[in-house]
């Protein structure tokens, strides 16, 4: 927001890599105005168009600019650099109002020719990082270990249906084949029945002619 003292923050910081011995190019002194802007861009941060005077470049559009003013939300401006054509040092000056047709929307830096510093906010410190990143790979190795096992018990799983399938088509051939033998030795007992009843009659034929 206009009042975030980050702002002054990264404005110190993107001033910081330009040099000092000497008083900055209209293009720098719009580099750095406009870098800072574009990170703030989402709070409503800008430039202030400028037509006249001592003026700075807005990088791409080449657009005049005030070279030490940023425009803030609800049509308000400050100077955040100090002897802009001199030494160009950040500050955060007093808010006034501005002209809303003056804004400048700040647009994407140039590559190599503008530091990208990141937005200054709070955050993890660094042994922080380090140690979520530790305990990310430790779970994300304990899931891999997981899911191997479960894969492993799968493959177990399978290989015993398999053989229990297994089993159980040599339980069927087997039947079949006991179910066969079986049809064949009834076959063959009536067989001998009906030979032991035919016997019996003609015997008693014969024995009732001799008589």
């Amino acid at each position: 927001m206009g009042s975030d003292p980050n702002i002054l923050v990264t404005l110190r910081a993107v001033r910081a890599l330009y040099p000092t011995s000497r008083p900055l190019s209209r293009q720098e002194l719009g580099a750095i105005l406009n870098a800072t802007a574009w990170l703030y861009r989402d709070d409503g941060v800008g430039l202030e168009l400028k037509l006249g005077g001592t003026t700075a470049e807005q990088p791409r559009t080449t657009l005049a600019i005030a070279s030490d003013i940023l425009r803030f939300p609800g049509d308000v401006g400050r100077d955040v650099l100090l002897d802009s054509d001199g030494v160009a040092t950040p500050v955060w000056g007093e808010a006034k109002p501005a002209n809303p047709n003056t804004f400048v929307s700040p647009v994407e830096p140039l590559p190599g020719t503008t530091p990208g510093p990141t937005k200054p906010g709070p955050g993890p410190a660094p042994i922080e990082l380090l140690a979520r990143v530790e305990l990310l790979e430790a779970l994300a190795h304990e899931q891999e270990l997981l899911l191997k096992r479960q894969v492993t018990a799968l493959q177990s799983v399978n290989e015993d249906l398999q053989r229990q399938a297994a089993a159980l088509t040599m339980i069927q051939e087997i039947d079949r084949d006991l179910w066969a033998r079986l049809l064949k030795l009834e076959a063959i007992a009536a067989a001998l029945r009906s030979g032991v009843t035919t016997s019996r009659a003609l015997g008693h034929a014969h024995r009732v002619q001799i008589g």
